[in-house]
């Protein structure tokens, strides 16, 4: 079959196509993807809507047996973002946190359990640091940014430590100035609402239940906490890393996270004195 569609002239190929296309919608998208992606526009909003309809899902969920399927045809975007990081890599770089963003939203709608769907997220996230490394320090502001994309991120589908070195020193320290005022609000937030359990559970009588954290906030708060004390710990603020872990220790795991970090940085007799309170 190849040396045979090799052996035809391109017209007759052409006309082939076209009928194909007529009868099937995909490859009639497809085709018109393709032709879109080779006149790269300078418009960002034409871009973003190309990029959206490559990363479409389609009519419904997109189960086991065929986020493959999607992926071979999604991953289409990755030439035209590497084209755009060629031409503009300031552009481009928004464009693909734009891509990365649609292929987050199509992951909510997926069943990926061999992991397709969450490779072509990773792939796009490695175009994405690329175009933050091309493009050079970025305005203090994008610190904002870079936080909520840390933050919206599912499963850490970007080498972090090459974009913070990509994104310059201005957008870090707003960055790290973020996450400690977010930090802070999402601290005090659950501790109102520990202190609100532990108020109910004083007019209870019997064993009263322990305090879920399973909402929204505390899931927040693990993720803002276990950002601020990375940044700290690069920071080599190891005093503050630890006022951190210490100031809400109502519970074994807690303690725990006091002591395994303690270990982790030789202080073995805080340690101990750390287990001993717990």
């Amino acid at each position: 079959l190849h040396d045979f569609l090799h052996g035809q002239e391109v017209a007759t190929l052409a006309d082939k196509l076209l009928e194909f296309a007529d009868r099937d919608h995909d490859i009639a998208r497809e085709l018109q993807q393709w032709r879109k992606a080779s006149e790269l526009s300078n418009d960002p909003a034409e871009l973003k809507t190309l990029v959206n309809e490559m990363l479409a899902p389609g009519r419904g969920f997109i189960a086991w047996d065929e986020s493959a399927s999607y992926v071979l045809r999604a991953e289409a975007v990755l030439p035209l973002l590497e084209q755009a990081r060629r031409r503009d890599a300031g552009a481009a770089a928004a464009l693909c946190l734009h891509a990365l963003r649609r292929a987050w939203g199509v992951l909510q709608q997926a069943d990926d359990s061999d992991g397709e769907i969450g490779g072509l997220c990773q792939a796009i996230g490695a175009e994405w640091v690329l175009s933050l490394k091309a493009a050079g320090p970025q305005k203090a502001s994008f610190g904002d940014t870079y936080l909520q994309v840390q933050l919206d991120d599912p499963f850490g589908c970007f080498d972090a430590a090459a974009a913070e070195a990509a994104i310059g020193e201005p957008a870090m320290t707003r960055y790290r100035s973020a996450i400690a005022e977010r930090w802070r609000q999402a601290k005090d937030a659950v501790l109102a609402l520990k202190a609100e359990h532990a108020a109910k559970v004083a007019l209870r009588k019997g064993r009263a239940p322990a305090y879920e954290k399973t909402s929204e906030r505390d899931l927040s708060l693990r993720t803002l906490e276990r950002l601020h004390l990375a940044q700290l710990e690069a920071a080599g603020l190891v005093g503050e890393a630890l006022s951190v872990l210490r100031e809400d220790l109502s519970d074994a795991h807690a303690h725990s996270k006091v002591i395994g970090y303690l270990e982790g940085h030789g202080r073995f007799r805080e340690a101990f004195a750390q287990a001993e309170q717990s």
